[in-house]
């Protein structure tokens, strides 16, 4: 088994939906992992410019970009 990270994931939530947004914030933040939030596509290509992403969780169809 590997050791666990002494540092928590970072994860990148992209949805359209502001209820599933905080959902899964605040499922994850109580993992201790670090999140960020785009609203759609072109945002998330935006946070990923400073935001260095272990793991994107996204919605498929979103508005602007999916």
């Amino acid at each position: 088994m590997a050791p666990p990270l002494a540092v928590p994931g970072r994860i990148l939530i992209v949805d359209d939906d502001e209820r599933q947004r905080r959902a899964l914030v605040a499922m994850l933040s109580d993992g201790n992992f670090e999140t960020q939030v785009a609203c759609d596509g072109l945002e998330a290509v935006e946070r990923l410019m400073t935001f260095d992403a272990d793991v994107i969780v996204s919605d498929l169809m979103m508005p602007r970009m999916d």
